[in-house]
């Protein structure tokens, strides 16, 4: 369910592990996230022992005989902050008027039970967690990418980053100067796509980094998500396959969103 990726700095010698998470489909919201924080705990809890025998704090000698029973200290932490972190996610509030779409079909009572609404990630997945127990929604993610020029794409840097403050962190050689890579990072188009499943019922978030940062303009919010569902008389593959063009046209209604949880009850 994961692809990981080691991209190093040819000037600084510094490496960045990047962690991706594969599409699924049909899954219970509550085993994808468990394996997706499981595996990243695993490999941060490594990171950190590799980080004690570079620092000189621990003996690689030592650590590697008890390469076994450091594992399995690894695994009961990990699946211990996991459960910890489903129980946060379990203690959000929700809107009561969320649930309403499950007890209609008519679109118009739909969009009603997201009219002021503002939600976060937390409440997003609490939400996916009780539609899953309550309403036996399996859970599908989709993430599509829209690739820039292929010329362009050979001549850019293996991984680059835009930093907080504009400037660019490049990981491998380029012959693009920074202003040009900075412009087709912003360029290259992100969709995010969550769908809960029921039958022939079906309900879809979904988002780009513009639009949960509050850099694609709306009436309505700034920082926002997309919903749209089979209540709008689209099949469930147009959608997903509008939201894989480059340009697509659905008429997905806004829903406000702060995508950095609190975990306020």
């Amino acid at each position: 369910m994961h692809e990981i990726e080691t991209f190093y700095d040819d000037e600084t010698g510094d490496s960045l592990r990047v962690t991706k998470s594969l599409d699924c489909e049909y899954v219970s919201p509550q085993s994808y996230l468990f394996s997706v924080g499981f595996n990243n705990e695993i490999l941060t809890l490594m990171d950190i022992s590799i980080g004690l025998i570079k620092a000189g704090k621990v003996d690689p000698i030592i650590l590697d005989s008890n390469t076994t029973r450091m594992f399995e200290t690894f695994k009961k932490s990990a699946i211990e902050k996991c459960k910890k972190y489903q129980q946060l996610i379990y203690s959000v509030e929700l809107p009561e008027s969320l649930f309403d779409i499950f007890k209609s079909e008519k679109k118009k009572k739909h969009e009603k039970a997201f009219r002021n609404v503002h939600l976060t990630m937390d409440k997003l997945l609490c939400f996916y967690f009780k539609a899953f127990d309550l309403y036996n929604c399996t859970y599908s993610k989709y993430l599509f990418i829209n690739k820039i020029d292929e010329e362009v794409e050979n001549k850019m840097p293996k991984m680059a980053l835009i930093n907080n403050d504009s400037t660019i962190k490049k990981y491998g050689k380029s012959e693009l100067s920074d202003g040009q890579i900075r412009h087709h990072i912003q360029q290259q188009k992100c969709m995010r796509v969550d769908i809960l499943d029921n039958g022939y019922k079906w309900y879809c978030f979904y988002w780009t980094w513009n639009a949960i940062s509050g850099k694609e303009s709306s009436k309505h919010f700034e920082e926002h998500i997309h919903y749209i569902d089979y209540t709008w008389e689209l099949s469930r593959e147009y959608v997903l396959g509008q939201l894989n063009s480059k340009r697509y046209s659905l008429s997905g209604i806004h829903i406000s969103f702060e995508r950095h949880p609190h975990f306020k009850k």
